[in-house]
């Protein structure tokens, strides 16, 4: 999982160095990253236009796909929470598509490890 999450651009030096290079326990962080209910919860509170617990959700997860080095996934994550941030609703759309496409290749790339 490591060499493709790297492969797809994530910072995964930094990420080992924050987790003390223990490689077992970051992938451990990334299968629960990616099974977040913030994530269920951000698409249900955006197709209820409840934006403000929208923010919350999509903050919380920017922060910890930074911390994991998470590249693939974080530049939308930040787009979406400073368009919450500043009530620019326009886009919203488009930006939870790219969140659930990167979403879901995260959870393809964990079920297929598995395998």
């Amino acid at each position: 999982m490591i060499q493709e999450l790297k492969n797809r651009g994530a910072d995964i030096a930094d990420a080992l160095a924050r987790v003390l290079n223990d490689t077992a326990f970051y992938e451990e962080c990334v299968c629960c990253f990616a099974q977040d209910e913030n994530f269920s919860l951000l698409e249900h509170a955006l197709n209820q236009k409840e934006y403000n617990a929208a923010f919350d959700y999509v903050h919380t997860l920017k922060g910890v796909a930074a911390n994991l080095g998470l590249l693939p996934i974080f530049p939308d994550l930040l787009c979406m929470t400073e368009a919450l941030r500043s009530k620019d609703y326009q886009n919203i759309l488009n930006m939870e598509n790219r969140i659930k496409g990167a979403h879901t290749w995260l959870q393809a790339l964990i079920q297929n490890g598995k395998s």
